[in-house]
């Protein structure tokens, strides 16, 4: 039998053999280890570009996105507009306290006149309805603002009313008319005063803002469309109006025609914008007014009478019957409700010759929330 002599098992060469596994063992992990870690490089490389593509690509797209579908979406202001009404007037003096040409009581045309018509009878206003005197500094910046909807004919007398009325008071002024686009939600004047205001200090700034209802009309031109220069009072204009009979209608009233400083309306945090339908969002506001240390002043003069578009009251501005009991909460949420929490988005603005109109609207779930807030107070 022959015996192959290299099936023998030697300790020597076992001991070599080991130690060439024990080689060839740790090369193996040390290739293993090296091709990970270039797997893990190239990994982490490609997760940085995968995140700078994001951060340049998808996140400004969706923040693109997100812009485009905020209801706070405001639309730019037209810079030759702003410079135009933004023109110095340095080397003019005040104009007196009291302007001259006025005459006491006018007469306020109530005929149905074309807007046209309207419009070659005021050449001079600047694009927006925007007019100053040329022969005197104003001594106030005031922005007339008025809600607006389905009211086109009183539109009409109150642009041809209310153009010859502030311009002999030698005032600087526009007039800014905020619509709320849609039929579907009730009317909400509040809101539409609030984004009046806020769009209105986008364009000019303006120090006095007076809140004007589309179908009241100031008789007395020794009214002076101006805010109170003490800092503790605000102005409340209509007290007798044609629709009450020219009698006051309550001690509190300060609805119609009302004027406040822009400082004033930012410690009241503006009106509430929790009144849907007609009524107590003016009486809302007067409350704000004594729990900001303020109170509403008003002539009880002649001069105080407004003459009246009477109509029926609109679809869509029905009286709530929840709105005296959101008028007991006014202490404790007007800092929180208002200007604070508004929420709109502007359609359009278009600076007409005659004024300024803008377009808003109001989202539905707004008004599907506060549907739902109401029932927690007991409506």
């Amino acid at each position: 039998m022959f015996i192959n002599q290299t099936n023998k098992i030697n300790p020597r060469s076992n001991a070599s053999l080991l130690k060439g596994l024990i080689i060839i063992i740790a090369a193996l992990i040390a290739a293993f280890l090296l091709i990970n870690e270039v797997g893990l490089r190239r990994i982490s490389k490609i997760n940085l570009n995968k995140i700078k593509s994001k951060i340049e690509n998808e996140i400004p797209q969706k923040m693109e996105n997100e812009e485009e579908n905020n209801f706070n979406k405001i639309l730019p202001v037209k810079e030759d507009l702003a410079k135009i009404w933004r023109v110095e007037q340095d080397n003019l003096t005040l104009c007196p306290e009291i302007p001259p040409n006025l005459k006491g009581k006018i007469d306020v045309d109530m005929r149905p006149i074309k807007l046209e018509e309207i419009e070659e009878e005021y050449k001079d206003l600047w694009p927006g309805g925007h007019w100053r005197p040329k022969e005197c500094k104003s001594r106030q910046k005031v922005a007339i603002v008025v809600p607006y909807r389905n009211r086109e004919p009183h539109l009409r007398t109150f642009l041809h009313n209310i153009h010859r009325f502030v311009q002999k008071q030698q005032l600087d002024y526009a007039i800014f008319i905020v619509e709320q686009l849609g039929n579907k939600l009730p009317f909400n004047k509040a809101r539409m005063t609030n984004i009046g205001v806020l769009e209105a200090l986008r364009v000019y700034p303006f120090d006095c803002i007076v809140f004007n209802d589309i179908d009241t009309y100031p008789e007395n031109d020794n009214l002076l469309y101006r805010c109170s220069t003490d800092p503790k009072y605000t102005r409340h204009f209509s007290v007798y109006m044609e629709r009450t009979g020219y009698k006051e209608l309550y001690p509190e009233f300060v609805g119609g025609v009302l004027a406040l400083t822009v400082e004033q309306l930012r410690k009241v945090n503006g009106y509430s914008n929790d009144f849907w339908g007609w009524g107590q969002e003016d009486d809302d506001l007067n409350k704000r007014v004594k729990l900001a240390n303020m109170s509403f002043i008003r002539s009880k003069t002649e001069i105080s009478r407004f003459k009246n578009f009477i109509h029926k009251r609109d679809r869509g501005n029905e009286p709530h019957p929840c709105r005296y009991k959101l008028l007991a909460l006014t202490e404790q949420k007007y800092l929180t409700d208002g200007y604070s929490n508004l929420n709109y988005r502007v359609e359009s603005i278009n600076y007409g010759k005659l004024y300024t109109h803008i377009k808003a609207i109001i989202p539905e779930e707004d008004y599907t929330k506060w549907k739902e807030y109401i029932k927690t107070i007991g409506c």
